[in-house]
C-alpha cells in the first residue's frame, strides 16, 4: 500500500495519503472516495433533471461561497466588505484581475 504526500489547495503544507486504489483510475474520483460511492454519486447525479443539476450547483456554489467569506472574515475580522470582496476575487481568480477591478485596494498585506 503505498503512501505518498498531496497538497492541500496547491498550498505549502502536505498530508499524508494512503492509496488503496488502482492507479489506473481517472484523477477526478476523490483519494478519500471509494470506487463504488463514487460510481453510487455519479448514478444519482445522472438521475436528476436538468433543472434539479442546476439547482444542487448553485446551492452547492453559495455555501462554498459563504465558507470562503467566512474564512476571510475569521481571519480579517476588520476588513470591510469591498476589501474582503477584493481578497475573495484574488483567492478564487488571481492577483491581476482583483487589482483590475479593484485598483483602489492595496491587497499586498492579504493573503
Amino acid at each position: 500500500m503505498p503512501i505518498h504526500r498531496r497538497s492541500l489547495a496547491g498550498g505549502p503544507y502536505t498530508r499524508l495519503v494512503t492509496d488503496v486504489r488502482p492507479t489506473e483510475l481517472p484523477p477526478e474520483i476523490p483519494a478519500d472516495t471509494s470506487v463504488e460511492a463514487w460510481k453510487f454519486q455519479m448514478a444519482a447525479l445522472r438521475r436528476l433533471s436538468l433543472e434539479q443539476r442546476s439547482r444542487y450547483w448553485s446551492e452547492l456554489q453559495s455555501e462554498m461561497d459563504a465558507a470562503q467569506r467566512g474564512a476571510i472574515h475569521r481571519k480579517y475580522p476588520d476588513l470591510d466588505e469591498r476589501t474582503a470582496m477584493a481578497l475573495l476575487v484574488q483567492r478564487r481568480h488571481g492577483r491581476e484581475l482583483a487589482q483590475a477591478v479593484y485598483p483602489e485596494i492595496d491587497l499586498s498585506r492579504l493573503r
